[in-house]
């Protein structure tokens, strides 16, 4: 639920409810591509790295 938080936070279009469904993969790939990380969609320590600083809330 925490990423799906942060992905909010950042403007993406994601529904809160801890499963990490298509719309959660997409955005998490998108932001990956956009911020030039590996686009494999896993939420790994760079990736959390990366949504954390760019969150205004965590």
């Amino acid at each position: 639920m925490l990423l799906q938080c942060v992905l909010q936070d950042l403007n993406f279009i994601v529904e809160v409810d801890g499963k990490f469904g298509p719309k959660t993969l997409g955005a998490v790939k998108t932001m990956q591509a956009w911020n030039g990380l590996s686009i494999d969609g896993v939420v790994g320590a760079q990736t959390w790295r990366l949504l954390l600083a760019k969150s205004d809330r965590y």
